[in-house]
């Protein structure tokens, strides 16, 4: 379909006699541990930065926060965090369009390499030198894989539950940053001062890595990566696994596959480019507005890891409980505990995701996290100012922080990971989501490498900086992020036809096109922006009713009308593409641009 080289790799294929939901549990299980290894890296060096032995090896210098040691060259240890985004955002850019080209499996294995390599270099590093490369390296491979796995795991998902099913993988997330706090913790006991308190830490973080390279191997491609390279009946045999045990002839595997290749193949002719410089400046796009959907993933990454104030909670969160008058011991485990309480917030987030929606969650959480910072301000400058109350200040203020937690991680935590995979066509998505990546880098990077000295210079003034912030981010999100949930993937093509990026134009023109074809659920709408023909939009409607059966109608007699639907089709074809399964011939209208590259949206002038 388009010309681009393939690179197959040799996979076994045992998945080919699973069910469907083992398939899907398997992939979710797999994707999970890339996830596993970036939360355990981003939560792996506050353990490090209190080893006594890693302050002295990379020069940093002993300092006292709190009641904590730590570095006083804050400057320094914030870089040598900090620096591993930098590698993340190279390795998001560049596995994006790798994986675009060569298949999501070839970019995951490709990202464990460079994960793996780095995160043994870390382990062994002898100066700061050579830790700043090797954090450069980790973050790399790190950039790959936030990169291709949501696309991987949106991609194999259905609509309906496609933002829990991304939820479900990103739990391992906190996971991993649980089980980084909890390490450091338990190994600081039997040699406070020694090397095995930071070089075993990092050296397990290729675990994961490691058990994601031999498990990747097993697992399928994705379903509309395949079609876009013309593999079309390795497409459908992967599809029908996913979605019916295999049955290639199930009405809802016919009517998403002729979906996808439709879509697919309007993509192809517009001949859309996925270089990233083109696509955030919005050239080449065909009026499909790339550039604003390249700074929706990646500011809403960016808000959700700098202005929410999350650096502060994740990374540094010993330093906050030392703050606010608990020892050093007392501090390190409450960091564990807090963080195990994301593990709750992200379950919590599985269950509200795809039922309230992306938008519902992000203004809600973003007006939760403001009033617990400035919560938590107040207590921490209550316990400054009354050093007698400290103990119960204190706990008010350790109280609000796990609040934060609990509340960024059932809501700000995981919705721009699964809204950047989202909102991409499939020919460029990889690349797309890079976007995403690039925003996760840049929040964090800056949070980490600002947010010492933020806390050094500001104190407790720091957390009603996060407050006002956070406050701020609700006008941001109803303005300008429109709702992706319960909405298929080809669909949302829709909602970026406008000319306005302003969200109730763009809901305007997907309620438009619903009402134009009526019958048809959010959540299986395919691209049908540009279906202005009330009759071929009859006609769809009717495709869609008979694919599952139709209105009550026998299985033979829903078959028949299949059938007859197709042949009324059948000398007509103009505009679209028919799909031969079985003997059943479908058709479904190209996407969501016409033929004249005019798109639903403008044509109404929005």
């Amino acid at each position: 379909m388009f010309n681009i080289p393939v690179f197959k790799l040799p996979q076994p294929t045992p998945w080919k006699t699973w069910s469907s939901r083992r398939l899907m549990l398997t992939l979710h299980i797999v994707d999970a541990l890339a996830l596993l290894f970036e939360g355990y890296d981003q939560g792996v060096m506050a353990g490090v930065n209190e080893s006594p032995d890693y302050i002295r090896l990379m020069n940093l210098g002993p300092g006292i926060i709190g009641n904590l040691v730590s570095p006083n060259n804050v400057i320094k240890q914030g870089g040598i965090v900090a620096i591993y985004y930098l590698g993340s955002i190279v390795g998001g850019l560049w596995g994006g369009g790798l994986s675009d080209k060569y298949g999501r499996i070839f970019g995951i294995m490709f990202g464990v390499f460079w994960s793996v390599l780095g995160g043994a270099l870390q382990a062994g590093a002898m100066n700061i030198n050579w830790m700043l490369c090797a954090r450069l390296i980790t973050g790399i491979g790190t950039g790959f894989l936030n990169c291709i796995i949501p696309s991987y795991t949106a991609e194999t998902s259905e609509a309906k539950s496609r933002g829990g099913a991304i939820s479900t993988v990103f739990l391992a997330n906190y996971t991993g940053i649980t089980i980084a706090y909890w390490l450091a913790f338990g190994v600081s006991f039997p040699d406070p001062e020694g090397a095995f308190r930071w070089r075993f830490p990092l050296a397990f973080q290729c675990v994961p890595g490691i058990l994601l390279g031999m498990s990747i191997m097993f697992m399928p491609e994705s379903p509309r990566y395949l079609i876009k390279v013309g593999r079309d009946e390795e497409a459908l045999e992967i599809l029908a696994r996913l979605r019916a045990n295999g049955d290639v002839n199930h009405p809802d595997v016919k009517l998403e596959y002729a979906e996808i290749i439709e879509v697919i193949e309007e993509e192809r002719k517009m001949s859309l480019t996925n270089a990233p410089w083109r696509m955030i400046l919005g050239l080449g796009t065909k009026g499909r507005h790339f550039a604003r959907r390249a700074n929706l993933a990646m500011w809403l990454q960016i808000l959700a890891q700098l202005g929410t104030g999350i650096s502060a909670t994740t990374v540094y969160s010993p330093v906050l409980f030392g703050q606010a008058g608990y020892g050093d011991v007392k501090a390190r485990w409450l960091a564990s505990l807090n963080n195990t309480v994301g593990i709750i917030g992200s379950i919590m987030n599985i269950i509200t995701i795809d039922r309230l929606g992306r938008r519902k969650l992000l203004m809600g959480g973003a007006a939760l996290l403001g009033v617990f910072m400035f919560l938590t301000g107040g207590f921490s400058q209550a316990t400054a100012m009354h050093p007698d109350k400290s103990a119960q200040y204190g706990a008010a203020s350790a109280a609000f922080i796990f609040l934060f937690t609990l509340t960024y991680s059932c809501t700000w935590c995981l919705c721009p990971f699964i809204y950047a995979a989202e909102i991409w066509p499939s020919s460029v998505r990889g690349q797309g989501n890079a976007f995403g990546v690039v925003g996760w880098s840049l929040g964090l990077g800056a949070g980490t490498l600002s947010v010492p000295k933020m806390l050094e210079s500001l104190d407790y003034n720091a957390f009603y900086v996060f407050g006002a912030l956070n406050i701020a981010w609700v006008p941001v999100v109803y303005l300008f992020f429109p709702e992706t949930a319960q909405r298929s993937l080809e669909s949302i093509e829709i909602l970026f036809s406008t000319k306005s990026p302003l969200n109730f134009h763009e809901e305007r023109a997907y309620q438009a096109a619903i009402r134009s074809n009526p019958g048809l659920d959010t959540a299986e709408l395919s691209g049908l922006s540009r279906m202005e023909d009330p009759e071929m939009a009859a006609k769809q409607t009717k495709h869609q009713e008979y694919a599952r059966g139709g209105h009550g109608a026998g299985e033979g007699e829903a078959e028949d009308k299949r059938r007859e639907w197709a042949h009324e089709e059948g000398s007509q074809g103009r505009g679209q593409r028919r799909v031969e399964m079985s003997g059943a011939s479908t058709a479904v209208p190209s996407a969501a641009h016409s033929s004249d590259g005019e798109s639903f949206g403008e044509k109404r002038g929005l």
